[in-house]
């Protein structure tokens, strides 16, 4: 394999000691990512994102659960897999088990729901560059690859050394421009390695194939979820979601704890709150009122939703508006 030589890598980090998802946007680079928290607790996060030219990538990092849905890049294949996960992982409405590699096309949409203790890698590249190493795809990509144990663990053993070192140098001012670009190298060079070896094997495989293949159960909820997202600001029953996604209320509720392990009752909640404090965080204090953010947001029960949001979030909606 020959390398084209690349442009000098630029390397940042995102620390977070609670949710914001404003800053959680791009955890991605070029996506759009949306983000809602399902579970209370102190959250914590970390996304470390290097871009190379003709390569990115991004290293995610959650103590707590997380819904996250919007579109990948429009310029790049994705490829992403769990470096550590400690509970069930959910792409696009299926369960996938550890050591699962993913491949999105140019600007497919990104749904998963992340157990508690995640890490993530998603690398960017482009077509041809997958091409050039035997790697036929399709124009419309989605597809979901078991690359074993074994070879999970391996690619495991490869890349947390380097990323760690990666994510301690991004923040050493002394570190030469030639350390980063050789860390950034050879986590190039593992990923390529690992992607040429688990689609040269595929006797595990499992082609998820294109939206109208997907499974009932994650149509209903993708249903579901775009009425409740155009309804935050109204008060929305279940029988009305039941109604907007043409199912009964037993279904629903699968549905709802198969793709996020919570009935949809509480999914409205978490979205609520998620989108209560992305309206706070961009606010000013000065200019807003937290009963007019409440309102907006469909939360007009002001001391149940302020308990509701310290037991998510650790704060009230008072602080993090002054906060902002």
């Amino acid at each position: 394999m020959t390398h084209e030589k690349s442009a000098d890598p630029v390397v940042s980090k995102i620390e977070m000691d609670s949710f914001n998802p404003d800053t959680m946007i791009a955890a991605v680079q070029n996506g759009a990512m949306d983000h809602t928290l399902l579970e209370g607790d102190h959250f914590l996060g970390s996304v470390l994102q290097v871009n190379r030219g003709n390569f990115r990538f991004d290293w995610g990092r959650y103590n707590l659960p997380l819904y996250a849905v919007g579109p990948l890049p429009t310029d790049r294949i994705t490829v992403g897999f769990l470096l550590h996960d400690s509970g069930e992982t959910i792409f696009s409405g299926k369960s996938v088990p550890a050591g699962t590699i993913l491949l999105l096309g140019e600007g497919h949409e990104l749904n998963t729901t992340l157990s508690p203790n995640s890490s993530w890698l998603a690398l960017q590249f482009e077509r041809e560059k997958l091409l050039d190493i035997g790697i036929i795809l399709p124009d419309r990509l989605f597809h979901l690859e078991f690359m074993g144990e074994q070879l999970a663990k391996s690619a495991k053993a490869a890349l947390f050394p380097a990323l760690l070192c990666l994510a301690a140098a991004s923040g050493d001012a002394s570190q030469s421009r030639c350390e980063l670009d050789q860390l950034v190298s050879g986590i190039e060079d593992a990923t390529i390695e690992l992607i040429s070896r688990v689609f040269g094997e595929r006797e595990n495989s499992f082609l998820l194939g294109s939206e109208s293949d997907y499974a009932n159960d994650f149509k209903l909820v993708e249903r579901a979820r775009s009425y409740v997202d155009s309804s935050l600001a109204e008060p929305v029953t279940i029988s009305q979601i039941c109604t907007m996604a043409n199912c009964n209320i037993r279904t629903l509720e699968r549905a709802f704890l198969k793709s996020f392990s919570v009935t949809p009752k509480k999914f409205l909640q978490y979205r609520r709150l998620a989108k209560l404090r992305q309206t706070l965080i961009r606010g000013d204090a000065d200019e807003m009122s937290v009963t007019t953010a409440l309102l907006a947001c469909g939360l007009p029960h002001f001391g149940r939703a302020a308990i509701y949001y310290k037991s998510l979030f650790g704060e009230l909606p008072s602080q993090t508006l002054r906060r902002a």
